[in-house]
């Protein structure tokens, strides 16, 4: 670990936050992330980067953004060499964080000058909050993949309670984090998740706040974009069996119609078959339209980018059965 300055919030301010964002192979994008938080109107208590085992520059542009540090700002690099995984990485930051409040973001992620303070706000709406979530602004020299990712992270306008949060845009009580840290065997990205639903089982309120915002140059190709979306529905299904929250989102009901409907037509074909498979294909399209609107996605996006925005709701179905098909994941 190094660490280039020390400082803190002093008494009768609000509650000191430790940000921390997980990099691996982001030499591009880190300094882009840190300079936005060095940014911050309400500056936090410490910005904590974890290395998870880079092997490009990434190392060494952490450290040229912690030179720009102010001195009453603290600066601090873990990391071991050793990729430990997005859960143990994030827990690897928590040990290290001093706040009351832990935010986290990730390294190609820039986000807005009063992020942190919009975060902290939220956690004083109501009694026993332990997450806030944020938005997510599309970066705005979109590819065809992004814009066909445009607004899957959407979780509303306005201040609400929600289920989950956005592993890119997220703060939680540090008592919350000590007592339930991430849980390395949450696999395919869904270990925010894991804790919202913990949170929730214990009564603890999740709220989101469209104020905290952060701009995430996320994946830019078809194939990353594919991957992505396979690993979503892995990860969903996955954190919902080991919570006992069913097989999968209602949405996949839809594409399961579709499949058995085109293996139906392949297997035996003629009118009947195709009707139904003609029928369920409409319907599979009419409710990627519906998810898309009620994601507030752009119609010019919705459809320029629809077959690939279909065919990735196909992608997350497929990750869904691969994770439906394994062993129920172990409560800890």
């Amino acid at each position: 670990m190094s660490e280039t300055s020390a400082g803190g919030l002093g008494r009768g301010r609000p509650p000191p936050v430790s940000v921390v964002v997980i990099t691996w192979n982001r030499e591009r994008e880190i300094g882009r992330c840190l300079r936005s938080l060095l940014a911050q109107t309400h500056r936090p208590l410490e910005i904590i980067v974890v290395d998870d085992g880079s092997t490009d520059g990434t190392r060494a542009a952490v450290e040229r953004a912690g030179a720009e540090a102010p001195a009453d700002l603290t600066w601090r690099l873990v990391g071991d060499g050793v990729n430990r995984g997005i859960g143990g990485a994030r827990n690897a930051g928590i040990e290290a964080a001093r706040g009351e409040i832990i935010a986290f973001t990730d390294d190609d992620c820039v986000a807005d000058p009063d992020w942190v303070a919009a975060l902290v706000r939220a956690f004083d709406e109501e009694e026993d909050v332990a997450v806030v979530g944020g938005a997510i602004r599309e970066p705005p020299d979109r590819t065809w993949a992004q814009r066909a990712a445009e607004g899957i992270n959407f979780l509303g306008t306005r201040l609400r309670p929600v289920t989950g949060v956005n592993g890119c845009n997220m703060a939680f009580r540090a008592d919350f984090l000590r007592a339930h840290p991430f849980d390395p065997a949450v696999r395919y990205g869904a270990d925010e998740i894991d804790l919202c639903y913990t949170a929730a089982e214990e009564g603890r309120k999740i709220l989101f706040t469209p104020d905290a915002r952060v701009t995430h140059h996320h994946r830019r190709s078809v194939r990353a974009f594919f991957r992505q979306q396979f690993l979503r529905g892995r990860g969903s299904v996955w954190v919902r069996r080991k919570h006992h929250r069913g097989l999968w989102p209602r949405k996949h009901h839809v594409s399961l119609l579709l499949t058995a409907s085109a293996a139906a037509a392949a297997l035996f074909p003629g009118r009947t078959t195709l009707l139904v498979l003609a029928g369920a294909a409409v319907l599979f399209l009419a409710t990627v339209l519906a998810l898309d609107l009620a994601r507030r996605k752009p119609l010019a996006s919705i459809l320029v980018t629809l077959p690939l925005t279909a065919a990735g709701y196909l992608a997350e179905f497929a990750g869904a059965l691969v994770a439906a098909a394994g062993r129920r994941p172990a409560r800890r």
